[in-house]
């Protein structure tokens, strides 16, 4: 039978009368999406980007179900789904991708398809749930006013601290130059490979006598982004003090 909308009543009936009828209520019958497939959830600096695929099936089997929109659900990680949660979306969603904000840590996520945005809202079962950890993607501003100073048997290099509330410290590179008429970069090495530097100074003191040398420096936050290397331009070390 093909489903058509009806007006409904209702009558409450005693043993010797029947009340009078209620008011009418119209049903008027949606073919209702079966759920979203294929959703994934990718980290991104602008928060957690949703993509899914759009169900071409009503749960009736009926082709191409027209559909208001999607709704997208957020959990705690671990912790079940509330069959009463309201969307992280404020407005149905138009498009089969949305991007979200949440706090940093780890979430669950599942999506649903709705015949009607409502009232009443008319969705479809939930897609699939899929887990994501977004964190701080976002590298700290690069060190400024980066010099480097020629001393006895050594190069200090200083710069200006970087404002940032989350830093970390510093990393330091020194790449070897080559060549006698133009200096070609050599190789680059970490001089702080193990511990990050805290102050805005630091003393090469394991160069070698008539070689230049470059170097670079990096801000790194409490997450581990790291800015923008910021390069010295070539200094000699002088074979004789």
């Amino acid at each position: 039978m093909t489903p058509a909308r009806r007006a409904c009543a209702v009558v409450t009936d005693g043993t010797t009368a029947s009340a009078d009828r209620s008011n009418l209520a119209t049903i008027v019958p949606l073919a209702v999406p079966v759920a979203p497939a294929d959703l994934a959830a990718v980290a991104r600096r602008e928060g957690v980007v949703l993509t899914w695929a759009a169900p071409d099936t009503a749960i009736s089997g009926a082709k191409k179900p027209p559909i208001a929109g999607y709704n997208v659900y957020r959990f705690p990680h671990g912790q079940p789904a509330d069959e009463f949660a309201t969307p992280v979306n404020t407005s149905p969603v138009s498009s089969a991708t949305f991007t979200d904000n949440p706090p940093y840590g780890p979430h669950d996520y599942f999506v649903t398809a709705l015949a009607a945005a409502g009232p009443p809202r008319v969705e479809s079962d939930p897609s699939s749930a899929v887990n994501v950890t977004f964190k701080d993607l976002v590298p700290p501003p690069p060190p400024a006013g980066l010099t480097a100073l020629v001393e006895t048997a050594g190069v200090r290099l200083v710069w200006d601290s970087v404002d940032a509330p989350d830093l970390a410290g510093y990393k330091v590179y020194r790449t070897e130059g080559s060549g006698i008429e133009q200096l070609r970069p050599a190789g680059t090495i970490p001089l702080t490979p193990v511990q990050l530097v805290t102050a805005t100074n630091y003393r090469d003191t394991s160069v070698n006598r008539g070689i230049s040398y470059y170097y670079e420096v990096v801000s790194v936050d409490k997450t581990g982004n790291e800015s923008t290397r910021v390069k010295t331009d070539w200094v000699l070390v002088p074979k004789t003090p």
